[in-house]
């Protein structure tokens, strides 16, 4: 059975289009003076563009991986990623951007879109891991 690269290719060059955006956006439409951080569409980037561009550096590192697995693996990954994602936004965008209060522990959505993102990438390596093995166990298990 051929292997269907076509989502991969799509899924690596989506992740690689993100992450060069997010460079030219950075480097040409951000203006940082002294002290002050002045960028276009700052709330836009603050809670909600970060989180994202930093789910996709992982799916960039994962989508390597992806093109070494069968399709049915694929498929599970793909599933497995939708619905992480979702659970993942809600976590992010629930915590609040900026916090302003005497806590020694300030959990702003950065440090948590950045965690979630490492999460991601740890389970999903360790899943794709874990269901090639299973998948080869399987096939070679005598009937």
């Amino acid at each position: 059975m051929k292997k269907e690269y076509r989502g991969r290719i799509v899924l690596l060059l989506l992740s690689i289009f993100i992450i060069i955006f997010e460079f030219i956006y950075n480097n040409y439409f951000c203006f940082s003076g002294n002290y002050s951080n002045k960028c276009f569409f700052l709330e836009f980037r603050n809670a909600l563009w970060e989180p994202f561009v930093y789910f996709f550096i992982s799916v960039a590192v994962i989508s390597a991986f992806l093109f070494l697995v069968k399709d049915k693996i694929f498929y599970k990954w793909i599933k497995f990623a939708i619905g992480y994602a979702v659970i993942a936004w809600f976590v992010i965008l629930s915590t609040p951007v900026g916090m302003h209060s005497f806590n020694p522990i300030i959990i702003e959505r950065e440090q948590v879109s950045i965690w979630m993102s490492s999460l991601f990438l740890v389970s999903s390596l360790v899943l794709i891991t874990f269901w090639s093995i299973k998948e080869r166990k399987a096939q070679h298990k005598p009937k």
